[in-house]
């Protein structure tokens, strides 16, 4: 039991997706699956931080966000300056993350609310079923 809790707590989790703006990657009510621990780990909830970090969210990566300014969490893609013509925030460690979806015309994104911080970055989404 305590092994459950510990793997949902900060290892994995799962996610439904709720708009269209990941169309075709993910679309509405499509079930992912969220690595909490793909870029370290982190004390546990929305507000988390991480303590321990091995990995940044690299351009091309799908990730759930808590963006500070939507009070929802988000699938997005991390942008680069190449798929999207966004300039991706490159910088040292804890640089901030420009997200997209890949549905422009239905996505609030990056574009509406601003990078987000690595705090805001819950884990990586891998795509269960459409």
């Amino acid at each position: 039991m305590a092994l459950a809790l510990a793997v949902k707590v900060f290892a994995v989790d799962l996610a439904i997706v709720e708009g269209r703006s990941m169309e075709p990657f993910v679309s509405r009510g499509s079930l992912v699956l969220v690595l909490k621990c793909a870029y370290g780990l982190r004390t546990p909830g929305r507000e988390g931080t991480y303590w321990l970090r091995w990995g940044d969210p690299a351009p091309g990566d799908t990730v759930l966000a808590y963006p500070p300014s939507t009070g929802t969490r988000v699938v997005k893609r991390v942008a680069s300056e190449a798929a999207s013509g966004v300039p991706y925030p490159e910088g040292p460690r804890g640089a901030p993350i420009f997200l997209l979806g890949d549905n422009p015309p239905e996505s609030r994104d990056s574009r509406e609310y601003g990078p987000v911080g690595m705090d805001d970055i819950a884990g990586r989404v891998i795509r269960l079923r459409r």
